[in-house]
């Protein structure tokens, strides 16, 4: 992806209205940085399989986004 993309999907999550903070911080740091969930879930003072159910929930949203989907 260029830089350019990344950008572009950094906006899209962080101006997303139906994702809490903690999913755009899941999203954004678990795959933009790659960080793992372990790494995340002491981050969020959270455990890991909260930070699985945050990505998943979140990827949910997205995909039923149309708007998200056509990018």
């Amino acid at each position: 992806a260029t830089t350019d993309d990344r950008k572009r999907f950094v906006a899209m999550i962080e101006d997303h209205p139906r994702l809490s903070a903690d999913v755009k911080y899941v999203l954004l740091r678990g795959y933009l940085l790659e960080q793992n969930d372990l790494e995340l879930a002491q981050q969020l003072g959270k455990s890991q399989p909260t930070v699985r159910v945050l990505r998943f929930r979140g990827l949910k949203t997205l995909r039923s986004d149309p708007k998200f989907m056509a990018e």
